[in-house]
């Protein structure tokens, strides 16, 4: 690229010399200038003697590298955070557009990334001759096979694998040289405690794929549950140090609080404070965070915050962040100490996490805080957003998204979900949602499945508010490829048949279409039992009648597939809706072949007929003086048990005697 455009650079500065040498040798260079409206300068006041065409600068070339003009081009645009994510546009027919599809998807395309790293890593011969092709490697191919330099146990060898992380390798090599009584130096042995500690005398997990990490629940909170094994391999280790150092200790109380054993890690804390061996920060930080779950109050907490500050210990954000985790869970009515907690972040120059403020608002915003401080407008009731205002405002200007473990990240991209709750169940705040909107907007990544969630929060604030308008452009914008609608139809149907926009109908059908049919039986039943209630426009009514035949379509489709759950479950109920829209629809032989159809095939749809729409069938069929038709309807009708009108039966015997007495 830097050569084509070095070239290009060249050939403009010579024809533009070629140009300009013509022009002066025919004395025919004028100097017209519009640049300011203002001050416009006649061409006739301008002599050619008055302009000195000899010497013609031409400026210097200037040095860019070779993506310069990529960069320029990538300056003026921005990422659509509307459209779908970049793994599921490979191929637009593919594209998914319901959340259990997207995270099949992606979870598919990280179980074939590891099934590759898998068979690169195993047989690793069939991708070392691209070594030789340089226009061929990829690096991403070069195999991870690990080729020790040490291959027999020694204390190099243990050093060897335990700076490449392999637990299992390490314990064997070691366990050989205790076996033989060969000597392990102590920082040696400390490393190998520091090992077994972190990765809890297992192999360390395997890093999560993007895909994975976004769609996946698999490495949310994976050490919940207590893991931490007694007698396990390290604690075996430390107890054979034959002098154990403050590293020691503080290596196996973090492993211990790590994975779970909370109250061997007490124990073992108050044995190093009552010996007076100096406990370092990341001890701290992971007994606190080890209260989490556990703690009853914060006496406890404020022990060991005041032992940190006796030892002359510095807390980082990581303290302050596990201090509103056991706040959070405790669940104080008193929000002044979590205010007391920022403060003193703020003293120390230390910007709080996405963490720190989501703990904050479960502690201001629960229902048991006294932060729940209600207002009365009319006879709406909710809570102060001045605090939720002031986060946001803080993030909007300081926020810089870092992502430096799965704990962490899994509570930022919760963050957006906490707030959307806390505005669509309480606050009611169209500034607030907005702020929301466009902070989230602005880190994609923050994005993941829950940002559905986040979604569907989004839109049941929205309906609340009443604006169909609103609602259905906010709908454009996000359906189908950010998230998809579920619940939120039951409370969206009837605003639009309280609006009577009912043009609004086929957005949502294109939308529903777009989708798998058989996941959508509800919505679809709730769509047009709104739309079998009334005659609509031309238009709009043959629209709707198009709708019925391409779900009938779609139906009878499904009902040669051999797997029943993708089937699309036609109720009699929907069916007899859907007669009753092409009979709205003035299409009585499509209406007279859907009943047809629930007549001789009763069994494949369940429920109970619509009384209703089988009575409207019977008298168009006597309107287009078609009693047999009528008659058969009937008949329908009292094998079901179904109430049929004395006007109808009356009608129709009526209008038989007349066809009788034609025939005589």
């Amino acid at each position: 690229m830097a050569i084509s455009i070095q070239c290009l650079h060249r050939s403009s500065i010579s024809n533009l010399t070629k140009i300009i040498r013509f022009l002066s040798s025919n004395n025919q260079l004028r100097v017209q200038s519009r640049a300011c409206s203002q001050s416009s300068i006649r061409q006739n006041d301008i002599k050619d003697d008055d302009i000195d065409i000899s010497q013609v600068v031409i400026p210097k070339k200037i040095h860019r590298e070779p993506t310069a003009i990529l960069r320029a081009l990538s300056a003026t645009v921005e990422r659509d955070s509307t459209g779908p994510d970049y793994c599921f546009i490979d191929d637009p027919y593919l594209t998914t557009f319901e959340h259990h599809n997207k995270k099949k998807h992606a979870e598919a395309i990280g179980a074939g990334r590891r099934a590759a790293r898998f068979i690169i890593d195993n047989y690793p011969k069939g991708f070392l001759k691209y070594r030789n092709y340089p226009e061929r490697y990829l690096p991403t191919c070069e195999p991870k096979q690990i080729q020790y330099k040490f291959k027999n146990p020694c204390e190099e060898a243990l050093k060897e694998r335990i700076r490449l992380r392999n637990v299992s390798d390490a314990i064997e090599v070691f366990d050989f040289l205790k076996s033989t009584n060969d000597e392990v130096s102590l920082d040696t042995k400390l490393d190998l405690l520091d090992l077994l500690c972190v990765y809890n005398c297992r192999k360390p997990p395997i890093d999560a794929i993007k895909e994975e990490k976004l769609y996946s629940k698999f490495y949310e909170n994976v050490h919940l549950e207590p893991s931490w094994r007694k007698n396990n391999e390290a604690e075996k280790l430390f107890k054979e140090l034959p002098t154990k150092p403050a590293r020691a200790y503080n290596t196996l109380l973090q492993g211990r609080a790590e994975h779970g054993d909370n109250e061997s890690a007490q124990k073992l804390y108050l044995e190093m404070v009552s010996s007076k061996i100096p406990v370092d920060l990341e001890s701290y930080n992971k007994l606190i965070q080890s209260y989490s779950k556990i703690a009853d109050s914060m006496d406890p907490i404020e022990n060991l915050l005041t032992e940190m500050e006796a030892n002359g210990v510095k807390p980082t954000v990581k303290t302050f962040e596990a201090v509103l985790s056991v706040l959070a869970w405790i669940g104080t009515s008193d929000k002044s100490y979590a205010i007391t907690v920022f403060n003193e972040m703020k003293k120390l120059n230390i910007e709080p996490t996405l963490g720190c403020f989501r703990f904050l608002l479960d502690i201001v915003y629960s229902p048991h805080s006294s932060a729940y401080v209600l207002k009365m407008e009319g006879t709406k009731r909710h809570r102060d957003p001045y605090l939720l205002h002031q986060v946001m405002d803080y993030l909007e200007a300081n926020y810089v998204f870092h992502e430096d473990n799965m704990e962490s990240y899994f509570l930022s991209s919760s963050f957006c979900i906490q707030v959307m709750m806390i505005i669509s169940r309480n606050l009611r705040d169209d500034e607030l949602c907005g702020k929301l909107l466009k902070f989230y907007d602005k880190n994609p990544n923050l994005m993941s499945d829950r940002g559905g969630l986040l979604h569907n929060w989004y839109f049941q604030f929205l309906i609340q508010q009443g604006d169909i308008h609103k609602v259905m452009k906010e709908f454009r914008r996000l359906i189908p490829y950010t998230t998809a609608m579920k619940k939120e139809y039951v409370d969206l149907f009837p605003l639009i048949e309280l609006t009577e926009e009912y043009h609004y109908l086929l957005d949502i059908w294109t939308a529903l279409s777009m989708g798998e049919y058989y996941r959508f039986q509800n919505e679809i039943q709730m769509f047009f039992s709104l739309v079998a209630k009334q005659t609509f426009k031309d238009d709009l009514q043959n629209q709707f009648c198009n709708m019925v035949d391409t779900l009938v379509e779609k139906r009878n489709k499904t009902l040669l597939l051999s797997n029943e759950k993708f089937r699309i479950t036609i109720s009699a109920d929907l069916i007899c809706k859907l007669i009753l829209v092409y009979l709205n629809g003035n299409q009585l032989n499509k209406a007279w072949q859907l009943f047809i159809d629930l007549a001789t095939n009763r069994k494949r749809f369940p429920g109970m007929a619509n009384v209703q729409a089988l009575s409207q069938l019977a008298s168009t069929c006597l309107e287009e003086e078609v009693v047999t038709k009528a008659m058969e309807v009937i008949t329908f009708m009292s094998e079901e048990e179904m109430p049929i009108s004395p006007k109808l039966i009356a009608s129709i015997q009526e209008k038989d005697k007349k066809e009788a007495s034609k025939d005589l």
